[in-house]
């Protein structure tokens, strides 16, 4: 299965014939020098002998998922043999945050110090990769799967979701469905969510306007995104009534009673497209910046339709929902095709072969001696010594927690790696431990079954495979 990822994991490694242990240096150097503004959080792993040795770098207290990419990371390295040695660095954002290049270039302050100063490329593992405005990979990072598909606090892990999703798809054939466009989610965050709330500020005039047309097109709910945010971030202001007030998020299987589905993003990229598409809806994405790592693979038209450019909500997707409408035939098609796309392309199996192929191509690439540091790289072995690492703790009003032994365990971190928002001069660590809530935990059994992610995908003791 790993056969069919091969040319968009070598597409995304062609900025790299080859990986020094200096270019890891580098990346380590640029999550040591990030605030939480550009990396909520970031570790070093360090795979030796097919076992997986990690650092974390800087892990913020409001990085709530800090152990979940590492868990997808050790269960793919599960089903890996002869792989070779090899390392590197993973930062944690809703957005690609790699540099064009590192160190940066150009600042007098440095020149004076260093003279000299050449930057290049640094290989940092993420969630998302920035595009080119056409659609095209961009130069940014090497993506991996985020923490949404081994579950989300209460959210069940994708192997578990996808079923469910099949099944209210299958329940709800495509004739009785609601013909609206839906989109649920916070209207607030990013440009595109705030240009979907514009179209219901106008009220329909006698002839249908804006406002009435939007109406009898989309169903919008205007959900309550929580209340952290970054500086900026949020417009909360609701000026005009023209959405109801903020609603309670509904489940993810509520996109499966309607045709159509929107897919815009927020702050980052938003991970709801593969539920979308797993529903049988027809998918309209708004393309950004930052996408998934199997983006690439999805045809516009064929799979989804792709709006692209700043006028993407204010000007194309009315007109399109319209034309969509009035050929039911073919996007009753389309949605088809996106669903075949979910089943074969994004069950969890393939999942963990596209991260097996990443790391396979990625490891080939790597030249130089794994070197492990001991007291620093500490060997992860389950998902019981994952959690223990990454410092998430029971908290009431867990059962059987009192508020004596979490205390315990959130202070059970040294002075010197208390974080602030922006690192020292020269980069540091940082780590504040966190209470973590169901499947962020890093350590709650997934019940994947072996045709969906491999015999120890679902363990709470899950073994790196070794050479």
């Amino acid at each position: 299965m790993e056969h069919r990822w091969a040319p968009i994991v070598d597409r995304y490694l062609a900025r790299f014939p080859s990986v020094t242990p200096s270019d890891v240096d580098r990346a380590e150097e640029w999550a040591s020098n990030s605030s939480m503004f550009y990396a909520t959080g970031s570790w070093r792993a360090k795979v030796v002998n097919g076992t997986l040795n990690v650092k974390f770098l800087r892990a913020h207290s409001h990085w709530s998922e800090r152990a979940s990419v590492l868990r997808i990371v050790m269960m793919a390295l599960a089903g890996m043999r002869d792989v070779p040695d090899f390392e590197f660095v993973y930062a944690h954002n809703d957005k690609d945050p790699t540099p064009p290049q590192w160190p940066k270039c150009g600042r007098r302050t440095r020149q004076r110090a260093v003279g000299s100063c050449r930057g290049w490329p640094i290989p940092l593992f993420t969630n998302a990769r920035s595009a080119a405005a056409d659609g095209t990979i961009g130069a940014g990072g090497l993506p991996l799967p985020d923490f949404t598909w081994v579950g989300w606090q209460k959210q069940p892990p994708w192997c578990r979701l996808s079923a469910q999703l099949q099944r209210e798809a299958e329940a709800r054939p495509w004739s009785g469905r609601d013909p609206r466009a839906f989109f649920a989610g916070g209207l607030d965050n990013g440009r595109d969510r705030k240009e979907l709330r514009r179209l219901f500020r106008t009220d329909a005039d006698a002839d249908g306007g804006v406002g009435g047309r939007a109406r009898e097109l989309l169903r919008v709910r205007d959900v309550d995104a929580g209340k952290w945010h970054r500086w900026g971030q949020f417009d909360r202001a609701n000026r005009t009534g023209g959405v109801d007030a903020k609603q309670a998020a509904l489940p993810p299987s509520a996109a499966c009673g309607h045709r159509v589905a929107l897919s815009l993003a927020g702050f980052g990229y938003s991970s709801r497209i593969r539920q979308l598409l797993a529903c049988g809806a027809l998918v309209v994405h708004v393309a950004r910046e930052d996408d998934e790592f199997f983006m690439p693979a999805l045809e516009p038209d064929r799979h989804l339709v792709v709006l692209r450019g700043r006028d993407a909500v204010s000007a194309q997707l009315l007109p399109t929902l319209a034309r969509l409408r009035a050929d039911e035939r073919a996007a009753a098609r389309i949605a088809a095709a996106g669903q075949r796309f979910a089943r074969r392309w994004l069950s969890f199996a393939s999942v963990l072969a596209y991260v097996r192929a990443l790391l396979r191509a990625y490891a080939e690439r790597y030249r130089g001696r794994v070197a492990l540091t001991p007291g620093v790289d500490t060997r992860v072995t389950s998902a019981a010594e994952l959690r223990r690492l990454a410092g998430l703790c029971d908290c009431p009003p867990a059962a059987g927690v009192d508020r004596a032994s979490a205390r315990a365990c959130l202070k059970a971190v040294p002075e010197a790696w208390r974080c602030s928002p922006w690192p020292r001069k020269g980069g540091d660590r940082c780590f504040a431990a966190k209470c973590c809530v169901g499947y962020d935990c890093g350590d709650v059994d997934l019940r994947c079954g072996e045709d969906d992610a491999g015999p120890t995908a679902g363990s709470s003791s899950t073994t790196v495979g070794r050479r």
